[in-house]
């Protein structure tokens, strides 16, 4: 989604914002870091979205290629900092972006995203993110019979 656009919906629409919701996974932690890019927690389902402020930048698409996007995140808290130890720099580390309205609270826009490269400066976290790759993953094999298919029979 882009920045403008969520600009523009908050601007005509203030109680019904659109909420950027981020669940960063990573192998080496047992809890996800949940954030949210508002000044009040949000609760989606039952997971808590602690606030935080983060800008989530789209690049630009070149065909042929993943897409890719940068999370940008100020390096101000002690927690980031954390983290990112515990995590190794976000090694292998998944990300799971949600579009949310905070009057309905139901998921609008669901996109997963790696990490592919941290950069780390004294202002800002940058995460590196490239869209998951499903095609190379092994496809499910189905199977039908009388059993699980009996229309078909």
């Amino acid at each position: 989604m882009n920045e403008d656009f969520k600009i523009n919906v908050n601007s005509l629409a203030s109680n019904d914002r659109l909420l950027s919701l981020i669940k960063i996974t990573a192998p080496t932690i047992s809890l996800p870091l949940c954030l949210v890019d508002d000044n009040e927690e949000f609760v989606l389902g039952y997971t808590t979205y602690v606030p935080f402020p983060f800008r989530l930048k789209l690049s630009d698409q070149v065909e042929g290629q993943l897409p890719r996007a940068n999370l940008i995140i100020p390096n101000g808290s002690s927690q980031i900092t954390k983290w990112l130890d515990s995590t190794m720099g976000a090694q292998n580390a998944v990300l799971e972006v949600v579009i949310s309205r905070r009057s309905t609270r139901k998921r609008d826009y669901v996109a997963i995203f790696e990490v592919e490269k941290t950069t780390v400066t004294t202002d800002t976290v940058t995460l590196s993110l490239t869209v998951q790759n499903n095609l190379i993953k092994r496809a499910i094999r189905w199977t039908y019979d009388k059993f699980h298919a009996p229309a078909l029979f």
